[in-house]
Order: structure tokens, then C-alpha cells, then sequence
């Protein structure tokens, strides 16, 4: 069992209104987990029963500790991608850059190449939890659990389902979806970690039939899972988005009709709500990521 303590200056917050630094004061952690923080001069009345055990760690004067930080919105196959197609908008970013980049993600070795970089690259810049998307696919998915576990990052993973307007290359069948993402769930829990969870991920509402949004909330319901999706990121996608789901009255209403708004859903960008629509998040308990 590894035990060590730190002595040093640490910031961290208390709840969502109140924050505390601490100047020269100690971490103690023990198999990972913290035991012990305070001040450095109340080290010495710490009772542990093994405090001998543990090894002491002296930051420098330019060292301090921050809690580990948290990204809500994370493509993990587009990592390659970064920087490219800027100047296009969202459908044409899509159709040029994306699709065709995610769809190589069959390839379980380029998955594993591809998620250790991203996995250990998030780590070493504070990100020590995130809420990925990963691809359509069943096998790569699983990958990107892997690597998050072995690195020991807490992750929500996500396969991404999508079964209309997409490329033939890169597009799955209700049932295809359906089967595989409850087979990627199947295998997140049989590594019985409290570091990782599934999360259910329609890639946004225009590549899901209604049916398919649906069935999807009932799995996010029976297995307790968490949802993220996309929402009103670009006026293009919102009017796309009405003309294939007509009878509703904003692009929000179309995630709760089939039941996807709820307070363990996160919903990406939300560039252009309407106030009906920030409403009905609000009721829902919905969180918005950037």
C-alpha cells in the first residue's frame, strides 16, 4: 500500500461558493485516497497508526496542488483533427473532416494509438475526469475504457449512436446501435470500477430517428446512465433539425419527447436556446457544457 504525504501550498474549493488556499500545509494520501489535509504545524498532532509508513514529498516554492479538473465535452477521436477545418461550418466540418476521421476507429489498433495520447494527454494537463465521446464503434469504445482505467482517470464513455443522414461509411442501424451500445455497457461494468461509467450518447438529434432517441432513454433508465449530446450549436443545424422532427415546438422539445432531458443529461454548446427552451432545461435539471 503506498502512503505518502505532501507538504506544500494547495487551493481547492469547499462548495460552489466558497474557496480556501492553504499555505505550507500537508496532503496525506493513502492507496490513493486522502486521508488527512491541514496546516503543516498541525502534521505533527495527525494521529494515524501507520503515520511512520508514510513517505514525505516537499514541494518547491513554485509547486502547489489544485483538485484535479473536470471536462464535461470531449471528442476523443477528433484529437487528431485539432486545428483543422475552422473556416467550415458545422455540416461541412462534418462531412469533410470528422465523419471520415471517426470512421478509421474500426481499427482497434489506431483506436488504442489514437485514445493512450489522448487519455495520457488530458492527464498531464489536470483533466483527471471527462465525459467522452468516442465513435459508433463497439470495440473502440471499449479501448478508450481500457485506457482510461490503466491510466487511472475517472471517465464517462460514451458510444456514439447515429443512424440517419450520416455517411454510408460511418453510420449503424437502430438495432446495430441498440445491441452495441448495451454490449459496451455490459463490458464498462464488468471491470467493476468506480472510476468509469457509460454514458448514453445520441451524436445529436439529426442523426437519430425519434425511435432510436427513444430507445435510448429507456437504456439510459433501466441501466441509471448518464446522457450527453449536442444542442443548437449552429442556426443551420436548428433549422435542419425542425424540418426533420416537424410538431415540435423548439429543437430542446425534441430531446424531451423522447424523454433525454433529465438531470443527469449534459447537452453540449447551447449556443442559441431560446427562453423556452432555457425553461425547460431548467425543469429538467439539464447541464449545459460550454
Amino acid at each position: 500500500m503506498e502512503r505518502r504525504v505532501f507538504f506544500g501550498n494547495f487551493f481547492h474549493s469547499l462548495s460552489f461558493q466558497r474557496s480556501e488556499s492553504v499555505l505550507n500545509g500537508f496532503i496525506a494520501i493513502e492507496d490513493g485516497k486522502i486521508v488527512a489535509v491541514g496546516e503543516k504545524s498541525s502534521y505533527e498532532t495527525w494521529n494515524h497508526p501507520n503515520k511512520k509508513d508514510f513517505e514525505e514529498v516537499q514541494l518547491t516554492e513554485t509547486q502547489f496542488f489544485l483538485p484535479g479538473f473536470v471536462d464535461t465535452h470531449i471528442h476523443a477521436p477528433q484529437v487528431p483533427n485539432i486545428g483543422l477545418g475552422l473556416d467550415k461550418p458545422l455540416m461541412e466540418w462534418l462531412n469533410e473532416y470528422t465523419f471520415p476521421l471517426e470512421s478509421q476507429y474500426k481499427d482497434k489498433n489506431f483506436a488504442k494509438h489514437v485514445f493512450n495520447k489522448v487519455v495520457r494527454r488530458t492527464l498531464n494537463s489536470g483533466t483527471t475526469t471527462a465525459s467522452y465521446f468516442g465513435t459508433i464503434h463497439k470495440d473502440a469504445c471499449k479501448v478508450l475504457a481500457d485506457e482510461a482505467l490503466a491510466m487511472g482517470q475517472r471517465a464517462f464513455i460514451g458510444k456514439v449512436s447515429m443512424n440517419q443522414y450520416s455517411p454510408e461509411t460511418y453510420v449503424e442501424t437502430f438495432e446495430e446501435s441498440i445491441k452495441d451500445n448495451i454490449e459496451v455497457i455490459e463490458y464498462i461494468l464488468s471491470l467493476k470500477s468506480d472510476l468509469l461509467s457509460f454514458i448514453i450518447t445520441p451524436r445529436f438529434a439529426i442523426t437519430c430517428s425519434m425511435d432510436l432517441l427513444k430507445q435510448l432513454a429507456v437504456i439510459a433508465d433501466k441501466y441509471k446512465l448518464p446522457i450527453q449530446s449536442h444542442i443548437s450549436e449552429n442556426l443551420d443545424e436548428i433549422k435542419f433539425t425542425m424540418e426533420l422532427f416537424p410538431g415540435h415546438d423548439n429543437y430542446a422539445q425534441v430531446y424531451d419527447v423522447a424523454g433525454l432531458l433529465t438531470n443527469k443529461c449534459i447537452m453540449a454548446h447551447a449556443v442559441h436556446l431560446t427562453d423556452d427552451e432555457v425553461k425547460l432545461f431548467a425543469e429538467r435539471g439539464t447541464s449545459v457544457a460550454h
